[in-house]
């Protein structure tokens, strides 16, 4: 069977991916098949795609760090996760895709309150803003965190989490 994705087949701006039709993945050992309802796009994400990241994959692959979906199959040795069950995920690549098989370590049930467009944009912004804000950072409830960027991703999860353990928060924008 087959899906849709967009896939890197060169070094390119985002707008240049090339979408089309590519098997579908099969969950192996330790997977989980997961079909995407949601995906994050980030900084990395944009670099990796020019081939401007850290990570520079094989050519042909399909870029998306972050996920959310459904779980449709589950690979040999599964136990945490069922069919059915809503999930998120680091992906680390697959996610701009109808379907992706991640190891299930990498994946984290979705509360019942959060969106699947919620739960694509939490994995990297939330962790990457709690590591500043949180154990870098060491914010206090008594005291004042100034975020700069206020309005774009790391930004507006780092003004959530401090004002969630109760700091004073400016923002600049």
């Amino acid at each position: 069977e087959f899906m849709k994705a967009y896939v890197v087949e060169k070094w390119c701006e985002p707008e240049e991916l090339q979408f089309k039709e590519v098997p579908d993945p099969k969950p192996e050992k330790d997977q989980i098949l997961l079909d995407i309802k949601a995906c994050g796009m980030n900084f990395p994400d944009m670099l990796l795609i020019q081939g401007k990241y850290q990570l520079r994959p094989t050519r042909p692959f399909i870029p998306g760090t972050e996920v959310s979906g459904v779980v449709s199959a589950l690979g040999e040795n599964v136990k945490n996760f069922k069919v059915g069950d809503r999930a998120m995920a680091l992906s680390w690549l697959g996610g701009y895709a109808e379907k992706v098989a991640i190891l299930a370590k990498d994946a984290f049930l979705i509360p019942e309150k959060m969106s699947f467009e919620e739960a694509a944009a939490f994995n990297v912004t939330y962790q990457s803003s709690y590591f500043a804000v949180i154990v870098r950072g060491k914010l206090q409830k008594t005291e004042t965190l100034l975020v700069h960027a206020g309005a774009g991703g790391i930004g507006t999860a780092a003004i959530q989490i401090g004002k969630a353990i109760g700091s004073k928060v400016y923002a600049t924008v």
